[in-house]
């Protein structure tokens, strides 16, 4: 297991106002674990830390996105008949189709890919081919960061896991 930092930003869409969100990445061993069922657990672990969706992209108190497993490229959305059963049919995408564009994910991700043994290779994006880093530092180009972390609003703090 891998953990970054924690992160603050500011929210990404829904109603204007909030407060900033703090935001961190944590790689898993997860091998051989289907990746409806890790998504399934994941929404579980929201509801009983109390989250309700009710606003898209509105305040939250826990958002648990599953960004990644392995090379493993899965659209629910467009193959319903995938999921392992009609009470469980939860739309997912992997690699989570937002990724190479936020910088609040790629910031820790990179964090995370760049202290990693040397002798473990870095994720790769299974679509583009691009590590965490490289996808930072494409979007950072985008927007003309000279400092990816601080031009893209990431913020890292000091508050501990």
């Amino acid at each position: 297991m891998a953990r970054s930092s924690l992160y603050a930003t500011l929210p990404v869409g829904g109603p204007a106002g909030q407060a900033e969100y703090l935001n961190a990445v944590v790689a898993l061993d997860v091998h051989g674990t289907d990746p409806h069922q890790l998504l399934l657990r994941l929404l579980s672990i929201e509801r009983d830390l109390g989250r309700v969706r009710s606003e898209r992209w509105g305040p939250r108190l826990i958002d648990l996105d599953l960004l990644a497993v392995g090379d493993a490229v899965v659209d629910t959305a467009t193959h319903p008949a995938d999921a392992p059963s009609a009470a469980t049919v939860v739309a997912l995408s992997l690699p989570h189709p937002h990724l190479a564009e936020r910088g609040f994910v790629l910031v820790p991700l990179c964090e995370i890919a760049s202290r990693r043994n040397e002798m473990v290779q870095p994720w790769v994006h299974p679509l583009t081919g691009l590590t965490a880093c490289a996808m930072l530092e494409r979007l950072a180009a985008e927007a003309g960061a000279q400092q990816p972390a601080r031009d893209l609003g990431v913020r890292r703090t000091d508050l501990r896991w």
